[in-house]
């Protein structure tokens, strides 16, 4: 009898072990702070520049707009996932519906892509805030309108959609706040 409890309190330990090997942050560097500044972000993942800088270029958003943006959607976890109550098949860092992903894939090419790679992530991100430019006619300084148009859907902003969601304006303009202070932050990296 106690030597069934040790093994059961052993492959419970186990098991627990084992859930919590799996929920740990994609990010394994100590250094890495998803609410650190833009700095401490880069880095701590020093690829990440790179691949957000060549997404501003390509698409023309800001590399502070897109990362406020994928900080908000994931707090820059790859494995991000809605709420279990939430029915929603977005995934990974831009917290991108599978539907989106795909329109995304088709549009870009990019047939490699996967939402829970930084670097096609952020692409991603810098895509699909340039057509709610050009869909919308939303500027790409109006970081709070972009976040709107980003969290409702070209389709949903065009609707005005997000007026009736209080609680998605505040947080369109703590992006915008982030977006703001991540400018600031990086002019200051070395």
């Amino acid at each position: 009898m106690h030597r069934k409890g040790m093994l059961g309190g052993s492959l419970l330990g186990l098991l627990l072990s084992l859930g919590l090997a799996v929920s740990v942050p994609v990010q394994a560097d100590p250094d890495f702070d998803p609410e650190g500044g833009i700095c401490q972000i880069f880095k701590a993942e020093k690829r990440w520049f790179k691949a957000a800088r060549r997404s501003a270029r390509k698409w023309g958003i800001p590399v502070p707009v897109l990362m406020a943006v994928i900080h908000q959607e994931s707090r820059f976890d790859g494995k991000a996932k809605p709420p279990r109550r939430a029915k929603s098949s977005a995934r990974g860092y831009p917290q991108a519906k599978k539907e989106t992903w795909k329109w995304y894939i088709k549009a870009t090419g990019n047939r490699g892509a996967d939402r829970d790679k930084f670097k096609d992530a952020v692409d991603f991100v810098g895509w699909y805030l340039s057509m709610a430019r050009t869909r919308n006619g939303v500027s790409a300084d109006a970081v709070d309108q972009l976040y709107l148009a980003y969290h409702e859907g070209h389709g949903g902003y065009a609707r005005e959609t997000w007026r009736k969601k209080p609680w998605l304006r505040e947080v369109a303009l703590r992006v915008a706040s982030r977006s703001r202070l991540y400018a600031g932050q990086l002019e200051q990296c070395d």
